[in-house]
């Protein structure tokens, strides 16, 4: 599979994971994808899901409220999608926060700083870009604002 097919692969199976992870209110949508996916019709592909916690919570209750998240998450991606890995970092390394979801050769991380938690501004619902849906699907999920991405 040349690298430009493993992009598309992994892309593939990212937008196919954005709905289940959109179940999770307390999640929005940052960085590579947000922009790359959303705001922007691909211009360079992004295959990391970088999640932003939204609730203002003290530190001891976010990391317990993204734990039963990601538990809950990994659960459905794994009734949902059949022949798929979850490699669950949380529970083994207090600063890291990831999903790694395998399906074949093709990988895509979720993952989550403990550290910022909060917006700035309002997240809102967006569709993928018109030119993302055409080429690998519809998909829609809570992304953080466009001040807020990075």
């Amino acid at each position: 599979m040349s690298k430009k097919e493993e992009y598309a692969e992994q892309v593939r199976l990212l937008v196919r994971l954005l709905p289940i992870i959109d179940k999770e209110e307390c999640f929005a949508l940052k960085g590579g994808t947000a922009i790359n996916l959303f705001y922007r019709p691909f211009p360079r592909l992004s295959v990391d899901i970088d999640l932003l916690y939204l609730p203002m919570d003290d530190r001891q209750t976010a990391w317990d409220n993204i734990l039963a998240a990601f538990d809950r998450i990994s659960t459905e991606i794994k009734a949902s999608i059949p022949g798929v890995h979850i490699q669950n970092t949380t529970h083994h390394q207090q600063n890291s926060l990831r999903l790694i979801v395998s399906l074949g050769d093709v990988k895509v991380k979720i993952e989550l700083s403990p550290v910022i938690r909060g917006s700035v501004f309002a997240a809102k619902k967006m569709e993928v870009h018109e030119a993302v849906e055409k080429e690998f699907g519809y998909a829609e999920i809570l992304v953080a604002s466009h001040p807020d991405l990075y």
